[in-house]
């Protein structure tokens, strides 16, 4: 939402995060454009931007052109633990919108179109964000990891 023409920019279509301490770089804006965190004037119910001269290329970010786009987008990535154990796919996530940094991983592991397990994992329970999947502490052994209750239909 742009506060100078009072109307929308553009829709928000992803998110790049910092692989090393889950900081947002950019949020992705359609297909070419980003917007970097430090072009937000207030985020609410809808981010506000001075213009539509906010956003930019991926290219002209620095932070961005040094990483692959499957390095800095957390969403379907496979989640497992430092033993190996797969513990589903990031189905979605939570931002901190004051630190402009990630709170905590959504986690389901499904069978076919069902949920059969879903888990919130604290940001701090991440141990490396790869290119293939995210590696987070052995479950069983963190504080913070919540089990979410799922019903199957």
């Amino acid at each position: 939402m742009s506060d100078q023409a009072e109307g929308v920019v553009s829709l928000i279509t992803g998110v790049h995060l910092d692989p090393e301490n889950g900081k947002i770089i950019a949020l992705q804006c359609g297909f070419k454009q980003v917007l970097s965190p430090v072009d937000i004037l207030k985020w609410k119910r809808m981010i506000h931007v001075r213009d539509s001269e906010s956003l930019t290329t991926r290219e002209h970010l620095l932070r961005l052109q040094s990483l692959s786009k499957d390095m800095t987008n957390p969403l379907y990535k496979l989640v497992c633990t430092e033993n190996g154990e797969v513990l589903g796919r990031v189905y979605n996530f939570i931002v901190d919108t004051k630190l402009m940094e990630l709170f905590s991983l959504i986690v389901r592991r499904k069978f076919l179109w069902f949920t059969m397990h879903e888990l919130s994992i604290p940001h701090k329970n991440i141990v490396e964000i790869l290119e293939d999947k995210i590696i987070v502490k052995d479950v069983h052994a963190t504080e913070g990891v919540r089990e979410i209750e799922v019903e199957v239909a």
